[in-house]
């Protein structure tokens, strides 16, 4: 890279004075402190907003200055064994202190895809975005500082974090450290990283290395994935076997990385099994769990309605048949008699799991 950009992106004005945020901080107090813990008292700093300068009532020793007017701790580019260029700090840096500004090309939603497609074309595997608002867009592939060599880590002892300069309402990204890092330490941030394509096969997904024990394997953001695994967790399936059969079995818990879930079977055993295969190699169906309100009259009339043909399965027999998409559809599958009873223990362990 070139070196630190300047003008990608229209100077923003000075606010109005009276638009300015300034905080209630004594001079020596808050964000005037030499104290970190004291400086998060500060009314703007909790709120992510950067002291103007020259309104602070901390004056010169204000701390929650723009990112450009506060000293960066000594850091060093270095080559790492496996994860290209990182970053080390020269010197101690405590807990919450300020780092870095993370700075490049300030550039559109639109041209920040162009560039991407771009990028995918010549088949590029470093990229260097990082949004700042719904329209804009850092880009640090050719102009940036040190920050664009920080690695990430799904143990970092940094954060990236998203303010506001209360002088211009200008949005900057700042990295902090998340607790006190020594000397000679590698600085890293988790990167979060989410796609831009939207098609599954288009996406690229990227492996992490960053070599800790609670490693994932990825770079994506898992804040969806953590959702879906936390609503998978307790459930009942019937996973498809290689014998035609479905056998029954409870989600227990996910190994991030290998990116399986782990299930215990009904019948014994315990086996890990990937229910995100997009291809659907994996054929299993939920177990739909029954509803906690019953409706006596209801039941009562669908007891009077059922044929000589068989019974008609009421709503707490559907069974959820996942597709390759994950989604699927709903179908009402009516017990056979003698499996009526082996449903209804079925029912009563979603309803209290244990794993």
């Amino acid at each position: 890279y070139s070196g630190v950009e300047a003008g990608s992106w229209p100077k923003p004005k000075r606010l109005p004075k009276e638009d300015i945020l300034v905080c209630m901080c004594a001079p020596g107090r808050g964000c005037g402190s030499s104290l970190v813990e004291e400086q998060e008292t500060c009314i703007n700093r909790r709120m992510f907003v950067r002291c103007c300068a020259k309104l602070c009532p901390c004056g010169k020793a204000c701390r929650n200055k723009e990112f450009n007017l506060l000293k960066m701790p000594k850091l060093r580019p270095f080559l790492t064994k496996a994860c290209g260029w990182g970053v080390r700090t020269k010197e101690r840096i405590p807990k919450g202190a300020f780092v870095v500004e993370y700075v490049g090309e300030v550039v559109s939603d639109a041209e920040c895809e162009r560039r991407m497609w771009e990028a995918k074309s010549r088949e590029e595997k470093n990229f260097y975005m990082m949004e700042i608002s719904a329209d804009k867009v850092i880009d640090a592939r050719h102009k940036a500082n040190i920050s664009r060599l920080i690695n990430s880590s799904c143990q970092p002892n940094c954060r990236s974090q998203k303010c506001v300069d209360a002088s211009t309402g200008e949005v900057r990204v700042g990295i902090f450290a998340l607790r006190d890092i020594e000397p000679n330490e590698e600085l890293s941030y988790n990167y979060q990283f989410q796609h831009f394509a939207h098609e599954e096969e288009l996406k690229t997904s990227f492996g992490c290395r960053c070599g800790a024990p609670n490693c994932i394997g990825t770079l994506d953001s898992t804040v969806k994935k953590r959702e879906q695994v936390a609503s998978f967790t307790g459930k009942m399936i019937r996973i498809k076997w290689t014998d035609g059969k479905f056998h029954l079995a409870k989600i227990c818990g996910y190994n991030w990385q290998k990116q399986k879930y782990a299930v215990e079977y009904e019948s014994g055993g315990t086996e890990e099994v990937n229910l995100d295969d997009p291809k659907g190699k994996i054929k299993y169906k939920f177990v739909k769990k029954p509803s906690s309100k019953k409706n006596t009259n209801a039941s009562a009339s669908a007891s009077a309605k059922k044929g000589k043909g068989g019974s008609a399965g009421d709503k707490d027999d559907t069974i959820i048949v996942k597709g390759q998409d994950g989604k699927g559809d709903e179908e009402n599958i009516p017990p056979k008699k003698e499996e009526e009873g082996r449903l209804l223990a079925i029912k009563a362990e979603i309803i209290n799991p244990k794993c």
